[in-house]
Parts: structure tokens; sequence; C-alpha cells
């Protein structure tokens, strides 16, 4: 297989083999270990997470559960964690995966609310918007970073201060392009080391670096001032609607991807928007986000 290596790195690995490291992803006080010898995906890693990886001898023994091994075999990489294997046959496809395994880590660990759902600020509050799998979470927290609006997720955040607050994760927008993988408009824009146009055979992804100007630090924690359920929309229907809280707390907690966390977070948090009346349903039809996210800023 054929490799270009990173201008940073290249000159390092020509002609050797690097040896394994191990190196550890701190966030808060949980850790994920990457046992690896590819240094330029661990910059990679650095940069798209906002989280500089350290250089550690070993996991603690008691850590070992949350450890990564990326390896090569038969041309394409493995990445290993303790309940998963899977392979990438590019170097795009291996930094997604590894990204997928570092958050997927950070979920296991984590005692609260883990929340499939994005936010942005407006002003000091936030606006979260929660959905179904391609519903359109990662093109409007796209679209609204590129308003300059500050983006705390595109995809997860977590809930705290009883549901009233969301917080950053560690995870960087992957937002899923149409047709032959052509970027949105404004995308050719950014640094070509701050993004990579991921093929995973089955769909395209462009990720998006955390060191990007405009994500919120991971310590940022922001009131929920306006929630809303995403849905796809057919041609012609981009809609704002009050949403019944009945309606929206099935679906929001059907969105909270923590393994152990306190339900009566999202019902205390849907009771407070409803009584608020800040709880929404905006329905987006194709190519309408900018009208959607018009719709939002205009409460």
């Amino acid at each position: 297989m054929t490799r270009t290596w990173p201008e940073d790195v290249a000159p390092k690995l020509r002609g050797r083999i690097m040896p394994v490291k191990t190196y550890r992803i701190a966030w808060h006080s949980y850790g994920a270990h990457l046992r690896i010898r590819d240094a330029g995906l661990i910059a990679q890693l650095g940069r798209f997470l906002g989280i500089e990886p350290e250089l550690e001898g070993a996991p603690p023994a008691a850590e070992t559960d949350n450890l990564i091994t990326v390896t090569e075999a038969d041309g394409e990489f493995v990445i290993t964690t303790r309940d998963w294997q899977s392979r990438a046959a590019s170097r795009e496809q291996l930094l997604f995966t590894t990204l997928e395994a570092v958050g997927q880590i950070f979920i296991h660990d984590y005692p609260g609310a883990v929340f499939h759902a994005g936010a942005f600020l407006r002003g000091n509050a936030a606006i979260a918007f929660f959905g179904a799998p391609q519903s359109g979470k990662s093109t409007l927290g796209f679209a609204a970073w590129q308003r300059d609006l500050a983006l705390l997720g595109d995809d997860r955040i977590m809930l705290s201060d009883g549901g009233r607050c969301v917080r950053p994760f560690p995870k960087c927008v992957k937002l899923r392009l149409a047709g032959g993988g052509a970027l949105p408009p404004g995308a050719e824009q950014i640094p070509i080391d701050m993004m990579v146009k991921a093929d995973l055979g089955y769909e395209i992804h462009l990720i998006l670096a955390r060191a990007l100007p405009g994500f919120c630090a991971y310590g940022t924690e922001a009131e929920i001032d306006v929630l809303v359920e995403l849905r796809r929309g057919a041609e012609g229907e981009t809609t704002l609607a009050l949403l019944a809280p009945e309606a929206a707390r099935d679906a929001a907690l059907h969105n909270v991807v923590s393994p152990e966390f306190d339900p009566m977070e999202i019902i205390r948090l849907i009771k407070r928007q409803a009584e608020k009346g800040k709880l929404y349903r905006l329905t987006v039809g194709p190519g309408a986000t900018g009208r959607a996210l018009d719709l939002l800023l205009a409460l």
C-alpha cells in the first residue's frame, strides 16, 4: 500500500520502522490510552480532538480496559479495543475510526448523561438540538459555526447542573458529504491540516479539527435557552413549531448514549423547556439548513 506521510513526520519515518509507544489522551479525570507506532496519527488526534496526547510508559493496570491498539495487517490498519475490532483501509479511515474509539471510551467512563445532540451559543446561552441519526445535527452545527456562532458540538454534548446546562464532549464535527464527496460551500477556506475527508466506502465524511477557531473549550458550560428536536422534511417543508413535552421526552430519552444515567435529568429538562415555551420541533427540508438556522436565531 502506497502511503504519503505528513511533511512534519516523513523525514523521521523514511527508511526505518518506528517503535511502538503508548500515549494517553486525557479529558478531565478520564483517559484513553493508545498503543501505536504512528507518530503522525498521534499528532492528528491531538489537533482534531483539541487535546494534546501525553507519552507514557504503559497504562496503569486499572486502566487497560481503556486501551486502543493500532497495528497493520495485510495492508490494512487494525484498531482494537476491549470490546471490538475494526479495520481501516486508509489513513483517513484510520483517523475516523480511532476518533470513534476514543469517544466510546469517554462515553463509557463518564457517569453523567452524554446527549446525542448538538449545541451552539447565542450570546451566553445555548440552543441545543437533538434528533435521530441523519436528522441534520452536523449540518446545522456546521452552518452555525460558519456564521461565527460558537459551537459546543454537533452530535454529542453533556448535560450538567441537573439538565439545565450543556458542556462540550470530546468529539469532532463529522459532516456527511453528499454525492461524490464535494465539499460544502465555505469549507475550501479551512486550512488543509484542519480537515480530513474520510471515504468510509458507504459514505464520505468531512472531519473538522477542534483546534479551529469557533469551537468552545471543554470547560465551557452554558445554560440551555432553546431545545429543539430536529427532523428531516420533504422539499419545501421547513417549519418551526412548539413541541408537546410528552413527544419530546420520549425522543430525548432515546438520544442519551451513556450506559448509565439519571433519566430524571432529561425529564426535568423537557419540563423546564415546556414551561418556558422554549421547546420546539424543527423540520428541515433539503437544502434549507440556512433557512432553518434563521428561524432558530429569530426566537
